[in-house]
């Protein structure tokens, strides 16, 4: 028994690592119970030890045929895998698993995996190959490092080699979805049909930021217009804002007082003043009305100026917003809901309800009112018939709304939004980090603020364009040629050409 198992021991060392090498012992190769098989020397010393069953003479345990197996190796080493194949998962079971000629984890060899930078892994011919992913190439043609090249880029836009450049003066080449494209330098715009970015926008005050952005006579500084100044209070707090056909109107919070001027500024006083906190402002042809939050009133008094009369209470100490005149009605925001009061006095009516409407701008048009109410997190419609407040689309905390012919525009946390007037789908025409505050349109543009930078966008959507930098907007108002705006911040009332 022991020639037998120093026989077993050779043919395991002779298999390359193969315990698929050993031979069945139950065949007569190796072990068996004869026990006189391996009595002679004869069975190891020639080619022909496995060309059949008589190369085991020496022992009765060989029968024919089982000395040669398919893939033995010669001289009894042991079986060798086919070429293209190989055993790497090391488990005698199921053979020779692996076809390193497209494995792509063991590619020419075990553990050979293929993993080249952007690209697919993919093994050819036992050898890893390159199969780029969407948008990338292998530029400089070597393989080891893959799809290096971004086909994104203005030196390889599309495929490799195609180098996008700027077409004229003041351009810098542009790659857009694979193709090449030219856009303007930083502080140039095209406003010509000339070949180029020929207008330096950030100081011509006739494209001041943008082509058309004319200041109106201020100068432009880095993009900006400089704003005409109508009034300016560093003690002063201006909130609430409203424009007659000549003069601008507004509240001032901190010193309690509603003041005007005209629009270019001359002729500044006060016409009245208020128990505290004067808020929202609206004006028709002769007077001028305004909520008073710490007194819980509505006021008016002629645009003048003189004494002025207490139109109606404000129920349950409730807070003021927004107000506005159509036709001999005063509607305004108060306590929780939608108030109607005949600006000669008399009777004031409930047309809606809402938890804190919050919309310093009540907007009248076409039958209805719009306001945004941040508590409930909507922003409503409410016929001046009267009846229930429907919601046009809900919202993340509102702010500020105002409308066109055909659409609503309103702010909230998320950015500027546009919707039908009816509700329905919406869209998101400019996203703010802080919110929008403050909004106006005239159909063409839309006018928003986050407070601090005042702003304009196509009413389509598109890229907006920065028109002032501000300290804290209250409010924005519009007439034919200008923007207005209050800035409580910094105790300013100022406006900009369009």
């Amino acid at each position: 028994m022991a020639s037998n198992s120093k026989r077993a021991l050779v043919l395991v060392a002779g298999a390359a690592g193969a315990l698929l090498a050993c031979a069945d012992p139950t065949n007569g190769i190796g072990d068996s119970a004869g026990g006189a098989t391996q009595t002679g020397g004869a069975p190891q010393t020639g080619g022909a030890a496995n060309t059949g069953g008589a190369a085991n003479a020496g022992g009765s345990g060989a029968s024919a045929g089982s000395g040669a197996t398919a893939g033995s190796a010669s001289g009894g080493t042991g079986a060798a895998c086919a070429a293209g194949l190989a055993d790497c998962d090391g488990n005698p079971d199921n053979g020779c698993e692996s076809d390193t000629t497209k494995d792509s984890f063991n590619c020419g060899a075990c553990g050979q995996i293929c993993k080249l930078s952007h690209s697919s892994s993919v093994c050819e011919a036992g050898a890893c190959g390159v199969q780029c992913l969407d948008s990338w190439g292998d530029c400089d043609g070597n393989a080891a490092n893959g799809c290096e090249a971004a086909l994104t880029s203005v030196d390889s836009c599309g495929a490799c080699g195609v180098k996008c450049n700027g077409n004229g003066p003041n351009t810098k080449g542009l790659c857009s979805a694979g193709a090449c494209d030219s856009q303007c330098a930083s502080g140039f715009d095209d406003c010509s049909a000339a070949p180029g970015c020929e207008t330096a926008i950030l100081n011509d005050a006739k494209n001041c930021g943008a082509c058309g952005h004319d200041c109106g006579g201020q100068a432009c500084v880095s993009g900006e217009c400089a704003a005409s100044v109508i009034y300016s209070d560093s003690s002063a707090a201006p909130t609430g804002l409203a424009l007659s056909a000549t003069a601008v109107f507004w509240t001032d919070s901190w010193l309690d007082q509603v003041m005007t001027a005209t629009k270019t500024g001359s002729g500044v006083k006060v016409i009245a003043t208020s128990t505290a906190t004067p808020w929202g402002i609206a004006v028709d042809s002769t007077n001028v009305y305004w909520g008073s939050d710490y007194d819980e009133a509505i006021w008016k008094v002629a645009q003048t100026g003189g004494a002025k009369t207490k139109l109606a209470t404000v129920p349950g100490s409730g807070s003021t917003a927004g107000l506005a005149v159509s036709g001999a009605t005063l509607y305004w925001l108060g306590d929780d809901a939608l108030r109607a009061t005949p600006t000669s006095g008399g009777i004031t009516q409930v047309l809606g309800t809402a938890t804190t409407p919050s919309s310093l701008s009540l907007v009248i048009e076409q039958g209805n009112a719009y306001f945004a109410s941040s508590y409930d997190g909507n922003v409503l419609r409410v016929p001046l018939s009267g009846g229930q407040a429907a919601v046009v689309t809900a919202a993340s905390y509102p702010n500020d709304v105002d409308v066109d012919q055909t659409s609503l525009y309103y702010g909230d946390d998320s950015g500027l939004w546009k919707v039908a007037k009816t509700g329905g789908a919406k869209t998101l025409l400019v996203s703010v980090t802080y919110g929008v505050r403050n909004v106006a349109t005239d159909g063409v543009h839309v006018y928003y603020s986050d407070g601090t930078e005042l702003r304009r966008v196509a009413a389509a959507g598109g890229k907006s364009l920065l028109l002032h930098t501000a300290n804290s907007i209250a409010q924005i108002r519009l007439d034919g040629g200008f923007v207005y705006w209050t800035d409580s911040g910094d105790g300013t009332v100022l406006r900009l050409p369009k």
